[in-house]
């Protein structure tokens, strides 16, 4: 399996919006934040045709369920109706174990089939298991009918709980591939770690990686996260720590991308750092390829 469709969390700046959009970048935004930016990129789309980009639409539900507040399912439905021709895929509105505690499984239910009917395009919809859902239901999404999937609820997790779950979930969609003959895509929510998305078939990832380094003041580069910002010189990691060596390295790898050291550890920094990160990802995603590293066990049962 080769490529990866990744998809941006949000932009920073002007500066990211333009970078995302003449790259024709896959952007995921949720309908409970970021309502103005689904405006702008749908603005955008429609002056640009020949944009070629993904727009994938969250309901907001982790976030909300951080907060212990809720999200209107008649009124998600509204609004998604109201853009449906822009839209590429649509969470639903589900419900976060590690948040809600008994019985989300049922009420995640409830809502994906309630969104199915009242949906103007319910194809777009893509189904959900979370971590710290019963297996059987994993096996329910998969009887849906849907070529698509997503798993969730990842965010915060350890590499060794997330190499768990994910392992546990490819051995049942792979045998239940093998059992149907259907082929099923997987998308990880706010799960980018490369080692894994390499280690797993996974057609689709998304998260606020390229941002989140870059507000810690680092980028990502082939030697790993480097801290770059001025105010992060006490960093043993720090680039200005690393030796000459590596600040030839790092000069040269800015030079490619056309960026001065000034502009990534000055005042707007975050914004071409946030920029590198965004390049480095698509470099990724390019020349992605599963290789099955950790290796998928046989399915338990």
């Amino acid at each position: 399996m080769k490529g990866l469709d990744y998809f941006f969390v949000a932009w920073n700046s002007k500066e990211l919006f333009d970078i995302l959009m003449e790259n024709n970048c896959n952007i995921l935004l949720s309908q409970y934040n970021n309502r103005n930016m689904i405006k702008q990129l749908i603005d955008y789309k429609v002056e640009h045709p020949e944009y070629t980009g993904k727009l994938f639409i969250d309901s907001g539900a982790y976030s909300v369920s951080t907060k212990g507040e809720t999200v209107d399912i008649d009124d998600y439905i509204s609004y998604i109706n109201g853009i449906s021709e822009y839209v590429d895929m649509i969470a639903p509105l589900d419900v976060i174990p590690k948040f809600k505690g008994d019985n989300t499984e049922e009420q995640s239910e409830s809502n994906y089939m309630y969104m199915m009917e009242h949906l103007k395009e319910p194809n777009k919809l893509i189904p959900v298991f979370h971590e710290g859902e019963s297996w059987n239901y994993l096996v329910r999404i998969l009887d849906y009918g849907k070529d698509y999937i997503a798993l969730g609820a990842l965010v915060g997790a350890s590499k060794s709980q997330i190499s768990y779950f994910l392992n546990r979930a490819f051995s049942i969609i792979l045998d239940y591939e093998k059992k149907t003959g259907r082929k099923i895509k997987v998308h990880t929510f706010g799960m980018t770690n490369q080692k894994l998305l390499q280690s797993y078939p996974i057609a689709s990832a998304d998260s606020t990686s390229h941002i989140m380094c870059a507000s810690r003041g680092s980028i990502m580069t082939d030697y790993g996260i480097i801290p770059v910002s001025e105010v992060q010189t006490n960093l043993k990691k720090h680039i200005f720590n690393r030796g000459d060596e590596a600040m030839k390295n790092l000069q040269k790898y800015l030079d490619k991308l056309g960026v001065d050291l000034d502009q990534i550890t000055g005042d707007r920094g975050y914004v071409y750092r946030t920029i590198i990160n965004v390049w480095y990802i698509l470099d990724f995603c390019k020349n992605y390829e599963y290789k099955n590293k950790v290796g998928i066990p046989k399915p338990l049962f």
